[in-house]
């Protein structure tokens, strides 16, 4: 038998729809991240009438569990992309080279 009711399902899409990502659903619901993005990605509860819209399944930004930018530090590190290398951005805000690159680039953080 499932854990997760019809109401729980609804529950969570709001919750999404509010801004909370996966990680924090899914510590609410006492379910795995995993479990929430596979009812999002109507994988399992197809028939629920509750739906995520997909466009907001992209994960960038804060949204994220695994963000290690705010959008202030990547709105700072803009500005100073010209006065500072890719490098040296990497290393102030211990993230890899390309990921400066990618957000620099508008291919993440868009």
């Amino acid at each position: 038998a499932s854990k997760l009711t019809r109401v729980n399902i609804e529950e969570m899409v709001k919750m999404h729809e509010a801004g909370d990502n996966q990680e924090t659903i899914a510590k609410q619901f006492n379910i795995k991240r995993n479990s929430v993005s596979t009812i999002f990605h109507q994988k399992s509860w197809k028939h629920s009438s509750a739906k995520v819209d997909p466009s907001t399944l992209g994960h960038k930004g804060e949204n994220n569990s695994r963000a290690r930018l705010s959008r202030n530090d990547v709105n700072t590190i803009k500005q100073q992309y010209g006065e500072k290398s890719y490098g040296q951005l990497a290393k102030e805000y211990n993230v890899s080279r390309s990921t400066i690159a990618a957000l620099i680039k508008g291919r993440s953080w868009v």
